[in-house]
């Protein structure tokens, strides 16, 4: 690979904090099946996991720039924001939504600020 070619796809690429948001929803995708792993897997466990697996799969799709990627992200933290605010018990909360709601909303916020980068 040349040089030119890797300075200019990290030019068209999106903002250099895309790639260590990915990392940060992998890592918290593999502390959220460490902990299943360590308390038993439960129902409970299964929806933080799946939580986490649809953010870290749809932010790494944001960062290779896939419009559909964005959108789904967007889409996933709106579902996670109206089950929040229309579940009644604070119990209900804690099992049905994902642990790093206020993080989410602000990523998905973040990706909508960005939304010029995506084309495709």
């Amino acid at each position: 690979m040349s040089y030119t070619k890797l300075f200019t796809d990290f030019i068209k690429k999106p903002p250099v904090y895309f790639p260590l948001i990915g990392l940060f929803h992998i890592i918290w995708l593999f502390v959220a099946i460490w902990d299943a792993s360590q308390t038993g897997f439960n129902n409970y466990s299964a929806i933080q996991i799946g939580w986490m697996s649809g953010y870290t799969f749809f932010w790494l799709a944001a960062c290779d720039l896939r419009k559909w990627g964005l959108w789904a992200y967007v889409f996933l933290a709106l579902i996670n924001t109206i089950l929040f605010f229309n579940l009644k018990y604070m119990v209900e909360r804690s099992l049905y939504t994902s642990s790093l709601r206020l993080f989410d909303v602000l990523f998905a916020i973040l990706l909508l600020l960005h939304h010029k980068f995506f084309d495709k």
